[in-house]
């Protein structure tokens, strides 16, 4: 701060003046420690120049955030400075809750709105149908009475790509379906085709196998369906095993049914290194 804004500072604070009434419309009552420090990190998702020259933000929301609004004005106030454009805003929600977040901010002196979309309002169907492969993996968080059916329909489209995209583009289906809790159905339904999403691969997929198998086993809820998963992730093993190894001999196909999930994480993450068949399920 320069020397004639500490005299300033000095002046209204210490001194006082009857311009504040005429700016604020009253007296100072109490100064507020303005040299207090804010200090945040601030990443938008997704920011780009539209064809048409218009600047555009798109945050993904996964949850009610309770001050949204204002967090988009900080974006909008910074984007605006640094690029000469007013944005384009909106905000995705793609949580499981009810929406209740506001897209519009009003104080005495403040009106400021950004676009709030959530994208279960969307048809699934008309997503799926999209020009994309991008836009066949979104639909699986669209609305739709019937998800089965539409991930069906969603693992059409994406076995019709070059291999190299497709294991891409189910990698990231798994990882969206996680969000609407189809993350297990996708697995089975995808080794119907016959291909494995290897785990190996993806430290987030197993580790969210193992801790949602064993956290439903631990509070006694959906034992069922927590088996499974158990199951599917049991198929996994056995496919990656044939994978390296071939056949796969009786008292491996036993000893695998009947394995922990535990034991499961500790084989799969075993493979890579395992010489043999024996060694791999030690």
């Amino acid at each position: 701060m320069s020397h004639f804004d500490n005299a300033l500072k000095e002046l209204f604070q210490s001194i006082g003046t009857s311009i504040t009434q005429r700016l604020a419309g009253a007296a100072p009552r109490e100064w507020i420690n303005i040299e207090m420090a804010r200090t945040r990190s601030m990443r938008a998702d997704l920011v780009s120049w539209l064809d048409n020259d218009r600047l555009f933000q798109l945050e993904f929301q996964a949850d009610n955030h309770a001050t949204m609004e204002w967090r988009m004005l900080d974006y909008c106030s910074f984007l605006e400075q640094e690029y000469k454009a007013t944005p384009i805003q909106v905000v995705l929600y793609i949580g499981n809750e009810p929406l209740t977040m506001k897209s519009h901010l009003q104080t005495e002196f403040l009106a400021f709105r950004y676009n709030l979309i959530d994208i279960r309002d969307f048809d699934a169907e008309s997503v799926l149908n999209g020009p994309a492969a991008g836009d066949a993996i979104l639909a699986i968080l669209c609305g739709t009475a019937d998800p089965v059916t539409l991930l069906r329909g969603i693992l059409a489209r994406l076995f019709k790509l070059e291999h190299s995209q497709r294991e891409r583009a189910l990698r990231l289906l798994f990882l969206i379906s996680l969000k609407r809790k189809l993350g297990p159905i996708v697995v089975k339904e995808v080794a119907t085709m016959g291909v494995v999403l290897d785990p190996m691969e993806d430290e987030y997929i197993r580790e969210f196998y193992v801790r949602g198998i064993e956290e439903g086993e631990m509070r006694g809820e959906a034992r069922g369906e927590a088996r499974g998963e158990a199951i599917a992730l049991a198929r996994v093993l056995h496919n990656l095993l044939q994978a390296k190894f071939g056949h796969i001999p009786n008292w491996a196909e036993k000893k695998i049914a009947a394995a922990t999930p535990t034991s499961i994480e500790a084989w799969t993450n075993g493979i890579a290194t395992a010489s043999s068949l024996e060694s791999a399920l030690q």
